[in-house]
């Protein structure tokens, strides 16, 4: 279960976001919508443990994420969130199949090229496994960040308006993928999106 109360985030600038209480089952799917402004990725980044909240709480069952230390959400991140960010962070000296194995690398986990080719195959990449990723398409290179945030196996499968940029038979594919590969994995997906296009393929909503 993952928990929040009372969350809140201060930016420099002084501007002050509060979030509504959240609750949401693991293997449970969920859109959090909103318009552009209103701290849709802000609270992605704290409910990841990317940001450190000004106040509030974020509990996975029984281990509160604000109480640990940067190493050990670090550590904490690597063994049960995926996060797929809006811009896809590649490392581009590395090739598709580099770039796929870097999470399991930081995670400190075995660096399994066949599940990576499994994964391709699913999306029609397997081709692609020793290309540097400079060469694939934005729609390619969106489908190979989905394929390595999940790389791990993540219990928390986190996406930053993940087709917001695709056109609908493209965004189609990418919505189909994930939901397909959180259950897969028995991940919970959560979505921060103001793309209405996630509405028939996930129905627990959160509105910020």
């Amino acid at each position: 279960m993952l928990k929040t109360k009372q969350l809140g985030y201060q930016y420099p600038n002084n501007k002050m976001l509060a979030f509504p209480d959240i609750e949401i089952p693991e293997t449970t799917n969920c859109l959090i919508l909103g318009e552009s402004g209103c701290g849709k990725t802000t609270l992605l980044h704290l409910l990841a443990g990317l940001r450190t909240p000004t106040h509030g709480s974020i509990l996975y069952n029984n281990i509160e994420l604000t109480a640990l230390s940067n190493h050990q959400k670090d550590d904490f991140r690597g063994k049960n969130i995926g996060v797929v960010f809006q811009s896809s962070a590649f490392i581009q000296s590395l090739t598709v199949l580099e770039n796929l194995m870097m999470p399991l690398f930081l995670s400190h986990q075995i660096q399994d090229e066949n599940k990576a080719l499994q994964l391709l195959k699913k999306v029609n990449l397997e081709h692609k496994i020793r290309k540097p990723i400079s060469a694939l398409s934005v729609g390619e290179q969106q489908r190979v960040s989905i394929l390595r945030a999940i790389m791990h196996q993540p219990k928390w499968l986190f996406a930053d308006e993940p087709t917001s940029a695709l056109d609908n038979t493209n965004a189609t594919r990418v919505i189909d993928l994930m939901v397909e590969v959180a259950a897969e994995n028995k991940s919970s997906l959560i979505v921060v999106t103001h793309d209405h296009r996630w509405n028939n393929a996930i129905s627990h909503t959160i509105k910020l």
